[in-house]
């Protein structure tokens, strides 16, 4: 009996461990690019639209939105460099308008929804198995 249990509990953390964040509440998936560039858009430009953004190849831009064009956006500094960011590129990117207050972040992520659900079950399970082993 102790062994059916150990071995239900054993498959029952390894689909948990295995399971694709979207099953469980994480990354939302989507047009990223379209949404990066609307919040690009919903921020405007200028010194108050500051960004900061995590590009698909691990490099992060920190400033201000200096012009958004159809398929890019600049991003200048406080030092006068700009760097020209394409929608598609970009991983994650906070933004906010420090005038306005419009901004977010994307992807919303809900890994912590993930975690509690993860941390819930597992320490369910090893509840009822603690509890089927005292019998």
């Amino acid at each position: 009996m102790k062994i059916r249990i150990v071995s239900i509990l054993s498959v029952a953390i390894l689909i948990i461990a295995t399971c694709p964040p979207d099953a469980l509440g994480g990354k939302k998936k989507g047009p990223l690019a379209d949404q990066v560039k609307a919040l690009v858009l919903s921020i405007g430009t200028g010194t108050d639209a500051h960004v900061k953004v995590r590009l698909q190849s691990g490099q992060e831009i920190v400033g201000y939105v200096s012009e958004a064009r159809a398929n890019d956006f600049l991003i200048a500094n406080a030092n006068g460099t700009t760097a020209t960011v394409s929608y598609g590129e970009v991983s994650r990117i906070h933004a906010k308008n420090v005038g306005t207050g419009a901004g977010g972040s994307l992807p919303h992520v809900e890994g912590g929804k993930r975690l509690v659900l993860l941390v819930g079950i597992v320490g369910g399970l090893l509840l009822i198995g603690i509890l089927a082993a005292r019998d």
